[in-house]
């Protein structure tokens, strides 16, 4: 498990609601993983968690602007990649547009550790998104091997 501490808040690669996630939505990912947990009493969530969800809730349009982009069109918001996207895999140009706020409370000059088992399972991910872009652009052109016009429309 990857772990980070700045400004107070633990980050991991693996998000730290992991526990509330399971135990009260185990279907909810994204957006309505966001708001199962944020409707969660305060007491029967932890630290870590809430910690977890201010980063969310502040960090929100940087995630949307500038993370989804970099995770190929998924949603970073409410899931492992979120704090990593913002922080490490996003570059130092685009993170000057971040608020202030979201600023502060992501590492500082701190390099990225990752485990062999994160580092296969993203090789894992990346090759999966390849294939099926590969296997949409073959459904794609079965019809058409040779990508000619239609006859029709010449």
């Amino acid at each position: 498990m990857l772990i980070f501490w700045t400004a107070g808040i633990h980050i991991t690669s693996s998000h730290p609601c992991d526990s509330e996630h399971a135990a009260n939505c185990p279907a909810a990912a994204g957006e309505r993983l966001g708001e199962c947990l944020e409707a969660l009493s305060d007491n029967s969530s932890s630290q870590a968690c809430k910690e977890w969800l201010h980063v969310q809730s502040v960090c929100s349009s940087e995630l949307l602007d500038q993370c989804d982009k970099r995770n190929e069109g998924s949603p970073c918001k409410y899931n492992d990649d979120a704090i990593p996207c913002l922080a490490f895999w996003t570059h130092p140009d685009y993170r000057v547009g971040y608020s202030v706020a979201c600023k502060e409370l992501l590492p500082k000059g701190e390099k990225e550790e990752i485990s062999e088992e994160t580092k296969s399972e993203r090789r894992r991910r990346k090759e999966e998104r390849k294939r099926k872009r590969r296997e949409k652009m073959e459904k794609e052109q079965e019809g058409n091997p040779l990508n000619l016009p239609d006859p029709g429309e010449l």
